[in-house]
């Protein structure tokens, strides 16, 4: 029996040595590949399907693709490529920023949209966002009166006013008799039953008013540069009314106090006048009395239909 050397086994070494070498570089080759694939994906927005020139985005129009980041380019539309809900949040966000943009060439389905195949959005004015026939008039407000500044533009406000009555001049009543019938310092020559103290009252004067503005800000949803829970401040907001309305309000303004109150989105229910109430000091104590916890939506839409 022969016996072998190691230089006779030296061949059969470098092979074995070789071809785990070999394999464990393959290894790594297609790991970096894998993982330089994974991380070279990005999201576009492409036609959902043929869009000809000229046509108003809608976006229904709008779908995302997934494409490698090489082949993405600075013009392109992109949204994140994940699945979570801000990711998703964020490409709805998108879709609503260029829904109403005008294309400037024909798009086929499945192609990419550019920044440049879009016209440039005209500037939108306030008079742009008031309704046929209306007028903006803008009240002043505060922290409280606003709702903690929380009414944003496309909001409805119902608008309750404090009115403060005025002593008439022409009265056969004098403010003097007034004040020491308040007092009651001295007995009075004008009869008991002419004097009366004015009262303030507060009532509803208009109901489901839209906010078209609050401070310079006339955007509304997404657009918001200061969207409804930031931080931002305003000390005026415009509403869309008509022309008697308006006059309604400039009145109550001069003659008062205006708060508003916040409706929700969609509720566009009106009480009727027989359900409006007026308060005052006099009263006060028995709308407390008699006040009754909210009936359910489907009671005030039974009530209006009478």
């Amino acid at each position: 029996m022969v016996k072998r050397t190691l230089k006779d086994k030296l061949p059969l070494i470098t092979a074995i040595v070789l071809g785990v070498l070999s394999v464990i570089a393959i290894q790594r080759y297609l790991a970096m590949k894998t993982q330089a694939h994974k991380i070279e994906q990005g999201s576009i927005l492409v036609a959902a399907s043929d869009i000809a020139k000229g046509t108003e985005l809608t976006q229904n129009m709008l779908i995302s693709r997934k494409l490698p980041v090489t082949a993405i380019s600075t013009v392109c539309i992109t949204v994140p490529s994940d699945n979570s809900p801000a990711a998703m949040q964020e490409t709805a966000r998108k879709k609503m920023m260029l829904s109403g943009r005008v294309v400037k060439r024909a798009l086929k389905a499945g192609e990419a949209i550019h920044w440049t195949d879009l016209q440039e959005p005209s500037r939108e004015t306030l008079s742009d966002k008031l309704s046929a026939g209306h007028r903006a008039i803008s009240i002043a407000v505060d922290t409280v009166t606003s709702v903690g500044n929380n009414i944003i533009p496309g909001d409805h406000v119902d608008v309750i006013a404090t009115m403060q009555p005025r002593l008439d001049p022409m009265s056969s009543v004098s403010t003097v008799e007034i004040l020491q019938a308040l007092s009651n310092n001295r007995p009075l020559s004008t009869p008991r039953s002419k004097i009366q103290a004015p009262l303030p009252t507060t009532k509803v004067i208009l109901q489901d008013v839209p906010v078209i503005a609050v401070g310079q800000d006339i955007s509304m949803g997404y657009e918001m540069t200061n969207p409804r829970g930031s931080s931002g401040r305003y000390s005026n907001m415009t509403l869309d009314v008509s022309l008697e309305q308006a006059v309604l309000l400039t009145h109550a303004r001069q003659q008062g106090a205006i708060s508003f109150i916040l409706r929700p989105r969609g509720s566009f229910d009106r009480l009727p006048a027989s359900r409006l109430i007026e308060i005052d000091n006099n009263n006060m104590n028995k709308f407390i009395r008699e006040a009754k916890p909210p009936a359910p939506v489907a009671d005030d839409a039974s009530e209006l239909n009478k």
